[in-house]
């Protein structure tokens, strides 16, 4: 019933798209289509026949093209349902729902950058506070072990989003002991959505109050985390936490991530520190952490008028 409902909604704006007074149509003219074909409501191409007359054997014929057009109809259509006040389509004379409480389905990208908030934790430097770095360490050395803790807001995410994609980008800049390339560093869940950039160390999470583990709480499994390998020059690394956005998503919270190597508490000679850049890095901003989140709206504010 819900996707019938939908159906016909796109069904009655397909129509409105080709309602004409001989030639001209006005809703196509006020969304800047000029393409005057017929708009199939299967495919969603418009179409039209390009006639021209060819002589074959000193006979006169004429021969049709049909010629189709994309008018990116989940663009135009959500530009419809967003501007068309109930007063021009009374809700009496739309199927099923009110148009102006539905949405079609369309594909967004968002990009935040910088993290809401990010630093590092070191088992060395126990009671040490690294927020203010322009950097996020992560180190693998024997009882030098560092891991990056990271906060990115989503809230502006609309409701009922379906998501594809979801990555975590740091920028390597540089390594210091062991070369990290090849070595996998993964990106997991931080189950603390309340830990302080300003307070946070290896043995706290915030003024006072302990992590359960020491060196962050963070889980493996539901959701699963993303992987990645240092690649053999310096630039973006991207983890795939597609798991993890959903997650923060579908309970109301921030996206929470602690990255740390693979393997961890190597012997010397053998150790390596790898350096990204913080949100505090401020000689090239773009280079500061990002997530980018592709997502579907789907049918976003979608309420019947009753």
């Amino acid at each position: 019933m819900y996707q019938e409902r939908i159906q016909q909604n796109q069904k009655f704006l397909l129509r409105l798209l080709n309602l004409h007074i001989g030639h001209y149509y006005p809703l196509r003219k006020w969304l800047g289509i000029d393409y005057c074909g017929v708009i199939d409501e299967v495919s969603h191409l418009s179409y039209s026949y390009d006639s021209k007359l060819i002589r074959k054997g000193g006979h006169l014929y004429k021969q049709q093209t049909r010629v189709y057009q994309q008018p990116d109809l989940g663009y135009k259509l959500n530009l419809i349902l967003d501007c068309i006040p109930e007063a021009i389509i009374p809700k009496y004379g739309q199927p099923s729902w009110g148009l102006i409480g539905m949405r079609l389905a369309r594909c967004s990208e968002s990009v935040f950058q910088p993290s809401s908030k990010d630093t590092y934790v070191s088992s060395s430097y126990s009671d040490s506070n690294y927020g203010s770095e322009t950097f996020i360490r992560v180190v693998d050395f024997y009882n030098d072990v560092h891991r990056g803790i990271l906060e990115f807001d989503i809230s502006d995410i609309p409701t009922m989003a379906t998501f594809s994609q979801g990555d975590l980008l740091l920028y390597y800049y540089l390594y210091n002991g062991t070369n990290p390339n090849g070595k996998s560093i993964w990106a997991y869940k931080l189950t603390r959505t309340d830990w302080s950039e300003s307070q946070s160390t290896w043995n706290k999470y915030k003024a006072d109050s302990y992590w359960t583990t020491a060196g962050g709480d963070y889980v493996t499994s539901n959701p699963s985390g993303g992987n990645t390998t240092f690649p053999e020059s310096y630039g973006w690394m991207t983890w795939d936490i597609q798991a993890i956005v959903e997650n923060a998503y579908d309970t109301s919270n921030n996206v929470e991530i602690l990255v740390r190597f693979n393997n961890e508490n190597l012997s010397s000679g053998s150790g390596s520190y790898g350096y990204f850049y913080s949100k505090e890095y401020t000689d090239d901003t773009t280079k500061r952490p990002k997530l980018t989140v592709t997502y579907e709206e789907t049918c976003s504010n979608f309420f019947p008028f009753f």
